[in-house]
């Protein structure tokens, strides 16, 4: 634990002593909390900046999306300059959800309202005046009953259903007012909504996601498990349509003449697509009701996040940091991702400091155990979206020095409720090679755990029990590897597994150009006699690769532990645990080639 004294860190708070280091390299060797910034008009030219800030995670605010043309550069730009910089950087497409609001009003750009004032609360089509406030949703209007509260405009108008007028009218009564203007959000707390999570409009962009393979789609308003449930179906239907395209269209569904429509390398990414893969659904807690449903919607779910926002509103605000602190509880026992979200530095959107309460606000997720913390108008419509990442980065890496805070790992909870748990038929095994490796790198006081993983399911389960190890996450897929960028601690790798590089026999300008030379190259990458290096020559390219790519991560002699659960490509690795000195591996292979040379 770092020494409360007054002497300057690395870590220091002030933006302008940061820029006097090398922040990149700081940043990506020493944070594990994961950082998830919103683009919007502020920052979509500031891809670059915002990465070489800290941003691991990218949020697409699909609220206001039309035309989706306009996506398409922005992912194309994500992805390219990611692998630029040799990072694992996902995005996160955010759907808007049945958000409800009042029409606007007659001859009018709002109306006051005062305490105590009745008026009529309407479902209609139609605008609004003085006396009548109008909402296109009928079934909130339907189920109110009097006594329940109705919160307008984020929770700064408050009203009371006083009594049912008609099928379709309800007398209201003030109970805090202010000026209300048109298309201003409604909260019904008292209400399990009988509306769908998904809207129309949701579908088509959840449609689109899919098809630019958005790592992550958040779903919001939950309310219960089948709300996730109906988006996993809803993907289903894509897969489904996918599979009868390429059987039109082999091999990738996608016709001969539109291929050149499609970056190379994201064509080659398909070929090796796994039948199973589909973005990571993030259930967005924002409504009362579904913490009466919160145990079944994690277990449906592939990660949470906390949103405050709206949680805010229709919670007692007292009780969100209680609710903040038990969903991270929770969702780090079932060992999936854990966001906490909204207002964390909100004075930066016109400051360029935070205030110290939005400091200790993102500390105490940081202690919490949250995986990571997310930027939404800061980043998105904010006057210091680069500066607002480098403070978060910043915050978090100082309260992980302080790991003495960070609440204990809950080993019982885990058991019971995390992966391995809730399989149909668990491993034998996995679970005690996650306890090993924790320990053995707690032991030995090990610089990082190296983890092989296929699916990602042993760095969830290494992350959640110890909050504060570097875990390097070697993989061969890149979906994987995108994935895996959100989980606190873990930091993943790409690694080509194949003894030789099966890279593609024509030059790239040719390919690019004829259509027909790319579907040879692509079948010929697809169907290449894939031959794996065995175990040892595994270690070393990975040792190598790490070294090239990443020098800062690890130092030749550092300790480290290996380990895999079960790897279908490396079988000569599947649930091993192993401790050495990072470069020892690299020294075995050539010692071997000496041997070979010589003798």
């Amino acid at each position: 634990m770092t020494s409360l004294s007054s002497k300057k860190s690395a870590n220091n708070l002030h933006i302008n002593e940061i820029n006097d280091i090398d922040l990149f390299e700081l940043d990506r060797k020493t944070r594990k909390t994961k950082i998830v910034a919103t683009l919007g008009p502020a920052s979509r030219d500031k891809i670059r900046e915002l990465i070489l800030a800290g941003v691991n995670v990218f949020r697409l605010n699909f609220s206001h999306v039309t035309d989706y043309s306009t996506q398409i550069p922005i992912i194309r730009a994500i992805r390219r300059i990611s692998k630029e910089l040799n990072l694992s950087i996902a995005i996160l497409g955010d759907l808007c959800g049945p958000k409800i609001r009042n029409n606007g009003f007659k001859d009018r750009e709002s109306i006051p309202l005062e305490k105590g004032q009745r008026l009529y609360l309407k479902a209609s089509s139609e605008l609004g005046d003085e006396n009548t406030i109008c909402m296109n949703t009928p079934q909130i209007i339907k189920q109110l009953q009097p006594e329940h509260r109705v919160l307008l405009d984020d929770g700064n108008i408050s009203l009371r259903v006083l009594q049912r007028v008609s099928e379709d009218t309800l007398e209201v009564e003030v109970l805090t007012g202010t000026e209300l203007k048109a298309r201003k959000g409604i909260n019904v707390p008292d209400l399990l909504v009988d509306i769908p999570a998904l809207t129309e409009k949701d579908k088509r962009d959840a449609k689109f996601m899919w098809d630019q393979r958005l790592d992550f789609i958040a779903l919001s308003f939950v309310q219960r498990r089948q709300d996730v449930q109906d988006l996993l179906d809803l993907m289903k239907e894509f897969r489904k349509e996918e599979e009868e395209k390429k059987k039109e269209f082999p091999p990738l569904g996608i016709p001969v003449d539109s291929l050149n429509d499609y970056d190379y390398n994201y064509l080659v990414e398909e070929i090796h697509l796994s039948p199973e893969w589909r973005p990571m659904v993030v259930s967005k807690i924002e409504k009362p009701q579904a913490l009466d449903e919160i145990d079944e919607i994690i277990k449906v779910s592939d990660a949470i996040m906390v949103a405050r926002g709206d949680l805010g509103v229709e919670c007692q605000l007292e009780k969100v940091p209680i609710v903040q602190k038990e969903l991270i509880r929770k969702v780090n026992g079932a060992e999936k991702p854990v966001i906490t979200a909204t207002q964390m530095l909100e004075s930066m959107i016109t400051n360029p400091v935070p205030t110290r309460a939005e400091v200790s606000d993102v500390a105490n997720a940081v202690f919490d155990g949250t995986d990571a913390v997310m930027l939404s108008g800061e980043c998105a419509a904010g006057a210091y979206p680069v500066e607002s990442v480098k403070m978060m980065s910043s915050i978090c890496r100082f309260a992980e020095e302080n790991s003495d805070y960070t609440a204990k790992v809950e080993l019982d909870l885990i058991k019971k409720t995390g992966i391995n748990a809730c399989r149909k038929n668990p491993s034998l095994f996995i679970d005690a090679i996650a306890d090993s490796a924790v320990t053995a790198a707690e032991e030995s006081n090990a610089s990082a755990i190296i983890v092989y993983t296929d699916t990602g399911d042993t760095c969830h389960m290494i992350s959640k029990r110890n909050r504060n190890l570097n875990i390097i996450a070697v993989t061969s897929s890149s979906h994987v590897f995108r994935k895996l960028t959100v989980l606190r601690g873990v930091h993943p790798i790409l690694v080509d597994f194949n003894k030789k590089n099966n890279r593609s026999p024509f030059n790239l300008e040719d390919i690019n150009s004829n259509n027909n030379q790319i579907i040879v190259s692509l079948l010929t990458n697809l169907n290449a006699n894939n031959e794996f290096l065995n175990s040892d020559a595994i270690l070393a390219k990975t040792e190598n690769e790490i070294m090239r790519r990443h020098p800062n991560w690890l130092s030749i002699g550092d300790k480290v532990v290996v380990c895999a659960g079960y790897h279908a490509l490396l079988p000569g690795l599947c649930y091993t645990v192993k401790l050495s000195c990072f470069g020892e591996a690299i020294r075995t292979e050539k010692h071997k080639s000496y041997w070979k040379e010589n003798f």
